[in-house]
C-alpha cells in the first residue's frame, strides 16, 4: 500500500503545510516528508494518529492508499458532483467533507451487502 501518497493527499485536502502537519503530529518535518514519499514505513498505530489529527475516518486513508487515487481525480470528482473547488482552504474543507460523505456512503453499502 502507498500510505505516503494517501497521507499527503489528505493533508493537502485539509489545507495543511508539511510544517503545520508535522507540528500537529509531534514529528520532525523531515520525518513527515519521508513518510509522504514512502521512504519511511509506518505502523497501523501511526496511521490511526494521522487519521485522528487530520480528522478523517481511518478507512479513508486505507482506501486511498490501496487505490492510490490522485488528488486531481478527487477534486475533479467533487466538481462533477457540485462541490465548488478553488484555491482557498475552504475549498479543501469542502472536498474533505465530500470525501467523508462518499466514504460513509460506501461503508453503508458494504455493510448492507455483507448482511445479504
Amino acid at each position: 500500500m502507498n500510505f505516503g501518497k494517501a497521507l499527503k493527499t489528505v493533508r493537502l485536502i485539509k489545507g495543511l503545510s508539511q510544517k503545520e502537519a508535522a507540528g500537529l503530529l509531534h514529528i520532525d518535518d523531515r520525518t513527515l516528508r519521508d513518510i509522504e514519499a514512502d521512504k519511511t514505513r509506518i505502523t497501523a498505530e501511526q496511521v490511526e494518529q494521522f487519521a485522528s489529527i487530520y480528522l478523517v475516518v481511518i478507512t479513508l486513508i486505507y482506501e486511498m492508499a490501496k487505490e492510490q487515487v490522485p488528488l486531481q481525480n478527487i477534486v475533479h470528482e467533487a466538481k462533477r458532483d457540485g462541490i465548488v473547488v478553488n484555491q482557498s482552504q475552504d475549498a479543501g474543507k469542502g472536498v474533505f467533507e465530500y470525501l467523508i460523505n462518499r466514504i460513509e456512503t460506501l461503508e453503508k453499502r458494504i455493510a448492507a451487502l455483507e448482511q445479504n
